[in-house]
């Protein structure tokens, strides 16, 4: 997988603040055969527009990859990929990253 080109100029910039200024939690389950990190939307809630907006630019200018046999959205940059677990946009808490040639479940 190449990085994502895709991403408008503007929304690039905005991503990379907005991930730049999130805390990312290393993740304890699978941590040794699926190691990522994740941000939840409640750890800061006055950034709630942001974090929609984040994960609507993983949906939008985001690649289809199988965990197993579910897909998710992957958003590829910066040598790490962003997703989250599919829910509607309400009930999303989360986004995770890992680096983006960290393959599991296929």
């Amino acid at each position: 997988m190449s990085e994502n080109s895709v991403l408008p100029e503007d929304d690039l910039a905005w991503w990379r603040q907005y991930r730049d200024d999130s805390f990312w939690k290393p993740a304890r389950t699978y941590a040794k055969t699926a190691p990522h990190e994740y941000t939840v939307r409640e750890w800061v809630p006055e950034r709630d527009d942001e974090f929609v907006h984040a994960v609507i630019l993983i949906r939008e200018y985001g690649t289809v990859e199988y965990f197993y046999r579910k897909p998710f959205i992957y958003l590829f940059l910066d040598g790490m990929k962003y997703w989250t677990m599919g829910e509607p946009i309400p009930q999303t808490t989360l986004i995770n990253r890992c680096p983006w040639e960290n393959v599991y479940g296929r």
